[in-house]
Parts: C-alpha cells; sequence; structure tokens
C-alpha cells in the first residue's frame, strides 16, 4: 500500500490540492456562520500549496506574454523593415527625378542663353559595350531627317560627341572620348585651328 501511495504521489497532491480548496469554498458559501478550527487548519495546510501554484502560474504566464510580445515585435519589426526598403525607394525614385530635373533645366537655360543654335531633344536608351568603342544610342524627340550624321551633340557643359548614324528617331553618337573622334577646334584669342 505505501509502496502505491508513493508511485502516485503527484496525483493524490494535485486532488487533495485542488479539491480541498474547492471543499472549503463549498462550505464557506453554504451559510455564514463561524470559521472551525477543520477549516482554520485546512486553511494554513493548503495556503502554502495555493501560493505555490499561485508563483508557478504567474511565471508561466510571464513567460507566455513574454512570448507573445516577442511574436509581436518580430512581426512589427519585419513590418518596419518593409516599410523601409519602401522608403528607401521612394527616397532614390526622388533623388532622381531631382537631378533629372537638373538637368533638364541645365538644358533648359543653355537653350535660352544660345537662341541661334537649332537644338532637337534627345536621351539615352544604350551605349556600346566594347572597350574600344565609346558610342551611345539616344532616341530622338523627331524623326523627320532634321538630325543628320556628323552633325555635332552638345549638352549644357558643351560638345560631347557627333552623331555616327541615324535611323528614323533613333541615333548613335560617337562621344569625343572614342579613339576614331575628331573635332576642328579654335583656340581663343590666338586664332588657330586644329583637329
Amino acid at each position: 500500500m505505501r509502496e502505491f501511495f508513493q508511485r502516485h504521489r503527484p496525483a493524490f497532491l494535485a486532488f487533495f490540492g485542488l479539491t480541498v480548496p474547492l471543499f472549503l469554498l463549498y462550505v464557506h458559501g453554504r451559510s455564514p456562520r463561524k470559521t472551525t478550527v477543520v477549516e482554520v487548519a485546512l486553511m494554513k495546510v493548503t495556503s502554502p500549496v495555493q501560493r505555490a501554484a499561485s508563483r508557478v502560474m504567474r511565471g508561466l504566464t510571464d513567460i507566455w506574454d513574454g512570448y507573445v510580445a516577442l511574436v509581436d515585435v518580430h512581426e512589427e519589426n519585419e513590418r518596419l523593415h518593409d516599410e523601409i526598403g519602401l522608403l528607401k525607394e521612394h527616397a532614390d525614385r526622388a533623388s532622381q527625378l531631382e537631378l533629372e530635373n537638373q538637368q533638364l533645366r541645365e538644358m533648359l537655360d543653355f537653350k535660352r542663353e544660345r537662341p541661334e543654335l537649332v537644338t532637337v531633344g534627345a536621351h539615352i536608351v544604350g551605349k556600346d559595350v566594347s572597350p574600344y568603342a565609346r558610342v551611345l544610342r539616344i532616341a530622338l524627340d523627331v524623326g523627320d531627317g532634321t538630325v543628320r550624321e556628323d552633325m555635332p551633340v552638345i549638352d549644357s557643359d558643351g560638345v560631347v560627341g557627333r552623331v555616327h548614324r541615324v535611323a528614323g528617331d533613333v541615333a548613335e553618337v560617337m562621344l569625343l572620348v572614342d579613339a576614331r573622334s575628331t573635332v576642328n577646334v579654335k583656340v581663343f584669342g590666338k586664332r588657330v585651328i586644329g583637329t
């Protein structure tokens, strides 16, 4: 018999730890009366078990709340990370638009300062990947034959190159830095002409 109680001791303790307080609640709830000596003794015996169970439950609740809070923090961290990526994209796009806007302003100012020049707008759509040639492909704003081979290509800083080939509204520009490129120049103030 003793071996049976030893083997099932945790079950008996749990049973008595739960049933005795429930029994006391039942007895107290029936009718108000004085506390008996048996009730006082039972309260003194069961209160340490109740306190321990309360501490364990409070600890488990704190651990669970901490875990749930960590899950929420992880989800919020991922959401904020995605938001940061989106904001970086917007910032990059704004920087690119600002740079493009500045370049367009410079070109417009250049055109206003040099009204004698007949200009056609274009933008770069590709470049030659050969290490021996420095050629850009540009898309012209007009494709009516206004742009012809060997015409100069300029930006707000000056001469960039010359039109190498034209096909409708697309042209290839040989840059000044290309080894095959030549440009006639005149040294200002000395009236010297060279290539």
